[in-house]
């Protein structure tokens, strides 16, 4: 008995083995070593920011540290967050809170306030503010992984599409193997039925299993047909429910 349950174990620990390097790398946070930390990326990007123009500089700041908490969420696509990255996140999220509230507060007027609050949402999301933090701020082995995450998201639809495609094409494909394979199991029954007939009509057999055989190849060839067409008519709604 002890020596039956060895191999079983040897599996046991292999797939738990596995899932656990699965588990690892998908919470892969290496990432996260090329980022600095909230007050220091803010630190960076003031001397990135630097022109006369004090509200576009802190709008292009703010946009700028505003990028770090979506890089994260971005790097986290497709799984949940590790406690790690929630709190990073949150400390950019709450340093942009505090530019922004102290920056509006230190102007003296509502219209450059107002100036200001319109310089943000001009500078959110900006592709020049995240081209300066990609070239600049993170690592370059960062933005490799950033970009390369961001390449994988815009492409989705283009991945869905095709694997749309595909599924069409192999109920189409099957459905129409099926009822061409059916067919031929048809065209053979009725082949040997007119081989084999009497002047009686009666269909002469080998014996009792042949007869057996020849009527279960029957019922297998309508299920068969019925089977293809199923696939076909899905295979159509999936080509017509598709965006082409």
């Amino acid at each position: 008995m002890p020596s039956n349950s060895k191999p079983l174990k040897k599996i046991v620990l292999l797939i738990l083995f596995f899932f656990i390097v699965a588990s690892v790398y998908s919470q892969d946070t290496s990432y996260l070593a090329g980022f600095p930390s909230a007050e220091k990326a803010n630190t960076l990007l003031k001397s990135e920011f630097s022109s006369r123009d004090t509200i576009r500089n802190c709008a292009k700041r703010i946009s700028a540290l505003g990028l770090f908490s979506d890089f994260i969420t971005i790097m986290g696509y497709e799984r949940s967050l590790t406690p790690r990255e929630v709190a990073l996140r949150q400390d950019y999220e709450d340093l942009v809170s505090k530019v922004k509230n102290d920056f509006s507060n230190s102007l003296p007027t509502n219209d450059l306030r107002n100036s200001f609050q319109q310089s943000c949402t001009q500078w959110d999301g900006s592709k020049v503010v995240e081209d300066i933090v990609l070239n600049y701020v993170v690592s370059p082995d960062t933005k490799i992984k950033l970009v390369n995450m961001m390449n994988y998201i815009e492409d989705e639809p283009t991945r869905k599409k095709n694997t749309h495609k595909m599924y069409v094409m192999g109920f189409f494909l099957f459905g129409i193997v099926s009822i061409v394979c059916a067919f031929m199991i048809k065209y053979n029954i009725n082949k040997y039925e007119f081989n084999n007939r009497t002047d009686g009509g009666v269909i002469m057999f080998r014996d009792h299993g042949a007869s057996v055989w020849h009527n279960m190849k029957r019922g297998i060839a309508q299920v068969l047909y019925m089977l293809g067409i199923i696939l076909f008519v899905i295979g159509l709604i999936l080509y017509f429910s598709s965006p082409h």
